[in-house]
């Protein structure tokens, strides 16, 4: 099973994700290590290069009988790619906390201008309300809870 939790900036997915991945038994992959291990990385021009490692490094995992979670801002054309070419079904979970709680600084992480306008860009363009998968309003509960809800989804 191949669990992508999706979500702006600051909306708990690698907290979520990690969690997860834990609780299941699967393994982790946060598609943004993956970004920071690419030399000059360039948002525009990189992105296609991160899903093709990513999803290379999941049908991997799958091949070797394992289950993942990976997390990342999934645009459509991404799910697109991804429900094409990762060798399993894949479960999409956004995690959707209301703008004014994605704009303030979570747990530990401090935000800086550009995250903040980041998540104002994604919140304008949909990110949060995708078309495809479940969404979860997770602005008021604990990343535990909002890994009970996942589990929830994964049951049906």
């Amino acid at each position: 099973m191949v669990v992508f939790i999706n979500g702006s900036i600051n909306s708990g997915k690698t907290t979520v994700g990690r969690l997860l991945a834990e609780r299941l038994g699967f393994e982790f992959l946060d598609f943004d290590t993956i970004s920071g291990s690419i030399d000059n990385f360039n948002l525009q021009k990189d992105i296609p290069k991160v899903f093709e490692i990513g999803i290379k490094t999941i049908n991997e995992l799958i091949a070797g009988g394992k289950g993942v979670v990976a997390t990342f801002v999934i645009r459509y054309k991404d799910y697109e790619q991804i429900q094409k070419k990762v060798k399993d079904e894949p479960v999409f979970i956004t995690l959707a906390p209301k703008l004014r709680v994605a704009l303030t600084n979570r747990g530990t992480r401090e935000l800086t201008q550009w995250q903040k306008d980041r998540v104002k860009y994604h919140y304008k363009t949909g990110v949060p309300n995708p078309s495809f998968g479940k969404i979860i309003d997770n602005s008021t509960i604990t990343p535990e809870e909002t890994v009970d809800k996942i589990c929830e989804q994964l049951k049906h």
